[in-house]
């Protein structure tokens, strides 16, 4: 009898004591973990500023491979959303974006269904660090008794910011890989200093439709034209592309042949580049399929937040008459840093 009094006095105490624990523990959570990335900050906002992106660093992610995921909404759209249905590990939810700053911050809203019903506020911010980028990641929530309780026995804290530390890991690794060796769409692209360049060539306004007639047309005929004006070749034909309307499906381009030095001749444009950095693709293939090695490029430069000078250059390295292998057929496509 006394033992079952003394169980009674001692179960009594402990609720108690959650009772005040209850009551003087915080009703609201915040989570916030960070991490110090050697990449530049417009290509680490680049795999966080979607839900599809912040998926290939989730740490809950490969708790369970087989859960299914759906998507709603236009990736990296204000309102668009995924929803989760996993294992017990994962749970079941929807997690919403709330707001997006470019280069800055992504807010999102999660909403937990399973195995328990909550919501919290998610976000990842990014800063400057002189040549690096801080990421900062946070998770807030409210907790009303009996939960807070429940979390600080169960050491949720602990748990989320174990997954935190994980998550922004596998971000860091990502992101300094993709620095570090940038291959976009399968192409590699590299990045130097050119030499100050001298081109000439017949400019136009060529229709999309027209422009392997207008190729065909002038290429023989600048080339003869720099023979005849006495110019010296000084590297492969080119094309050189001042603006590429899609909507008009229009080129402001010139067919053109590098040269030592520009000699007069008749209807001849002269485009004098100056010495400067450059990225480049080498895309081996006909010359109808180089638009993805463009798009590459267009999403390398705005991983790395360059501005693209003009004109954009291909320049046709291998003679179409001597290799009838259009697989390997070699161009090399030129772009010129603006900032």
């Amino acid at each position: 009898m006394r033992i079952l009094k003394m169980i009674g006095w001692i179960l009594l105490a402990l609720i108690g004591v959650l009772l005040i624990l209850g009551m003087v523990l915080p009703k609201e959570w915040t989570v916030e973990r960070e991490v110090l990335i050697d990449a530049p900050k417009p290509l680490v906002f680049n795999l966080t500023n979607s839900l599809r992106d912040m998926q290939s660093w989730s740490p809950w992610a490969e708790l369970d491979p087989d859960q299914v995921t759906t998507w709603e909404g236009e990736d990296g759209a204000l309102g668009s959303s995924m929803t989760w249905d996993g294992n017990s590990d994962v749970g079941k939810g929807i997690q919403t974006l709330t707001a997006v700053e470019d280069n800055t911050r992504v807010d999102s809203r999660l909403e937990f269904i399973e195995p328990f019903e909550d919501v919290a506020e998610a976000s990842v911010m990014l800063e400057d660090a002189d040549a690096s980028t801080r990421v900062k990641w946070r998770l807030s929530g409210k907790s009303p008794f009996p939960r807070n309780v429940i979390a600080l026995i169960m050491g949720m804290k602990g748990s989320l910011e174990n997954s935190f530390d994980k998550g922004l890991a596998k971000l860091k690794t990502m992101a300094e890989e993709k620095a570090a060796n940038p291959v976009y769409r399968g192409f590699s692209i590299q990045r130097s200093d050119a030499p100050a360049r001298v081109y000439m060539g017949y400019r136009a306004r060529v229709s999309f439709a027209d422009m392997s007639a207008y190729f065909e047309k002038n290429m023989p005929a600048i080339f003869n034209a720099a023979m005849k004006a006495g110019a010296e070749l000084d590297g492969a034909p080119a094309g050189l592309y001042y603006e590429w309307d899609m909507e008009g499906q229009m080129a402001d381009m010139a067919t053109a042949v590098p040269v030592k030095e520009a000699k007069n001749a008749p209807g001849v444009a002269v485009e004098q580049l100056p010495a400067g950095p450059v990225v480049t693709i080498d895309y081996y293939g006909p010359y109808e399929g180089s638009g993805e090695a463009h798009f590459a490029m267009d999403d390398y430069m705005k991983d790395f937040g360059l501005t693209a000078g003009s004109p954009v250059i291909e320049e046709y390295i291998t003679d179409p008459s001597t290799e009838p292998d259009t697989a390997k057929w070699l161009t090399r496509i030129v772009y010129y840093i603006q900032n």
